[in-house]
């Protein structure tokens, strides 16, 4: 088969497919929203169940959140640093939880949507818009929160994460 170079009339059809394509972007980051734990119970009993626990001595509640992403999930924060309120805590009779509201954050998110298109014009009263739109472009994984609540079995764990990605294709004949 001979060579064949790209001639003239292929490098015009190539520009006119090409060029002209628009890209809008929208981006969100956000860090991480603060946590505050609850023990599920009424231990001071002052009829509310929105205790906060104690932390337990010599345990770091805090665990590095560059971990591997399964491993971060299965445990957001050291659950053993917790433990339920009553004596030692802060407050009238030391019964209050001496773990500060919004003590640690959630992990962040971060997302990009995206829209790309292009207007394709035929004689002079015809435009087709071809149009890729996609949620979480990219297809980056941002983890939910943790559960907070003590008596829960999923106490430290996330258990989901933010949306994947989705991708929307369409066209548009203005005439």
């Amino acid at each position: 088969m001979p060579n064949r170079c790209v001639g003239l009339t292929d490098t015009i059809v190539l520009r006119k497919v090409l060029n002209g394509w628009e890209i809008s972007p929208i981006v969100t980051l956000h860090s991480g929203t603060p946590l505050s734990f609850l023990t599920g119970s009424d231990n001071n009993f002052d009829g509310n169940d929105s205790d906060r626990p104690n932390f337990v001595p010599d345990q770091i509640a805090k665990l590095d959140p560059h971990r591997g992403r399964s491993q971060a999930a299965s445990e957001w924060f050291n659950p053993n640093a917790f433990q339920p309120n009553g004596s030692g805590g802060i407050g009238p009779g030391q019964a209050d939880g001496n773990v500060p509201i919004s003590y640690l954050d959630a992990p962040g998110y971060r997302n990009i949507d995206m829209g790309v298109f292009r207007d394709f014009r035929f004689q002079e009263r015809f435009v087709l818009q071809m149009r890729l739109e996609s949620t979480n472009f990219f297809n980056m994984v941002s983890l939910s929160p943790p559960t907070t609540t003590l008596t829960s079995n999923l106490f430290g764990a996330i258990r989901s994460a933010h949306s994947m990605r989705q991708l929307q294709l369409g066209s548009r004949l203005t005439f």
